[in-house]
């Protein structure tokens, strides 16, 4: 019965590492939110497409960046206040675009040259 038990567990065990493992390759395909959560227009454009997810993650890994530089968060707080401000302006004009594909895109490629360009004026 014991040995039983111990297969069982090792079965679910393998399972259960099966399962995170296939949610992980998922997530990694993912924008940078979860879409379990996705209500507006927008966040189910952005997750229903494999381009603005990867957009949305490129964008999300630079914007975290500028915020965790040393110059922001050390040096210059302020420059990162400013930057949360721009952030959640350009969210806004993000969200006016809908289910509009091309609209959220050009609005990712417009904002993720902006965030590198404090990556290179803050490591000058």
């Amino acid at each position: 019965m014991t040995t039983t038990l111990k297969l069982a567990g090792v079965g679910l065990a393998a399972a259960i590492a099966s399962t995170a493992t296939m949610s992980g390759a998922a997530q990694v395909e993912g924008p940078g939110f979860n879409c379990r959560y996705a209500k507006l227009p927008v966040e189910v454009a952005i997750c229903d497409s494999s381009y603005l997810s990867s957009l949305d993650r490129r964008m999300s890994r630079t914007y975290f960046r500028v915020m965790n530089s040393q110059y922001v968060k050390y040096e210059d707080p302020a420059f990162g206040r400013q930057i949360k401000r721009d952030h959640r302006r350009w969210i806004s004009r993000r969200n006016a675009c809908g289910y509009d594909e091309a609209c959220i895109a050009r609005r990712y490629e417009n904002y993720i040259p902006e965030l590198r360009a404090h990556l290179h004026y803050n490591s000058a």
